[in-house]
């Protein structure tokens, strides 16, 4: 919306998701990595994302690449999750933003541009400045104007509307012939707590209508856990021990993770486990964290 309604709506608008730019370090503190290859990865191939590079700056570089930043020039450059930004990328970027100037990899010639900036995170920017994760001058310089996006769990009401428009979307994209959903599973879908918001909704109607064959999206096209009944608490006849600690330990992760605003560092000093190993449990119980967290432009 902001930029269709700019006076750079007609300009370039290029997405950046940092998540992926950090991908590497999340895997690197995870499983580890063999010497050197963190390195290259951090410090070469993610800067070349988006600042591009010269011609043989590095292996495999064998022509000239123009990054992110350069094909933004004149427009709109979007850092989705800027929070997850790498520290070492971050003074490169305040340098952009501040001058409008900055180098290719492996290059002397300095360049400029001319872009807006706009960034989006669910992380605590303040707190991730006062851990030394986040550059204070970049965070002054990038909260300009502040938006504040609840999670959709907040606003329910809008659901309804987004399911219309993803059902058009996806209809046409896949050639299918979907009017709208039923009434109960729209009840059902307003009671999910969408720990994904918008993302996991948007995938779930996508789904939903890649196996649909009617016009109708109706319960047996969503997932069967969606579509159950919220309870107020775990039944226990027919339900195995394994499954049950598994939902105890899904339902405890969640809510620790609720009252600290979705911050990992402090849940596990909360309950006395290492990042490591919470991350481990997040994947092995599908606790996606990002949905746990209120959007702060």
């Amino acid at each position: 919306m902001i930029y269709h309604k700019s006076q750079r709506s007609e300009k370039p608008f290029v997405k950046i998701d940092c998540t992926l730019l950090s991908s590497t370090i999340l895997e690197s503190d995870l499983f580890g990595h063999e010497k050197g290859a963190f390195t290259l990865l951090s410090s070469t191939i993610l800067e070349s994302d988006l600042f591009g590079h010269e011609k043989g700056a590095f292996t495999g570089a064998t022509k000239l690449k123009r990054g992110r930043v350069e094909l933004a020039d004149g427009g709109t450059i979007f850092f989705d999750e800027i929070g997850d930004l790498p520290l070492e990328l971050q003074a490169k970027l305040l340098r952009v933003i501040q001058y409008g100037e900055f180098e290719r990899v492996g290059g002397t010639k300095t360049l400029k541009t001319d872009l807006r900036v706009l960034a989006a995170t669910n992380r605590n920017l303040r707190q991730l400045v006062e851990e030394g994760k986040f550059r204070e001058d970049l965070y002054y310089r990038l909260n300009v104007i502040q938006l504040e996006i609840p999670p959709l769990r907040e606003r329910v009401e809008e659901i309804p509307d987004l399911i219309s428009h993803f059902i058009k979307k996806y209809s046409s994209e896949l050639k299918k012939n979907i009017s709208h959903i039923s009434p109960g599973v729209l009840k059902r879908l307003q009671q999910h707590h969408w720990p994904g918001n918008v993302r996991e909704l948007e995938n779930m109607i996508e789904r939903a209508i890649v196996f649909a064959t009617g016009t109708v999206l109706d319960s047996v096209h969503f997932p069967a856990d969606i579509m159950q009944t919220p309870r107020a608490g775990v039944a226990i006849s027919g339900v195995k021990y394994k499954d049950a600690v598994a939902q105890f330990k899904r339902n405890f992760l969640v809510e620790t993770l609720k009252q600290f605003n979705g911050d990992v560092t402090r849940t596990a000093n909360q309950i006395g486990l290492p990042r490591t190993y919470l991350y481990q449990l997040f994947k092995e119980l599908k606790i996606d964290i990002r949905g746990l967290k209120s959007k702060e432009k």
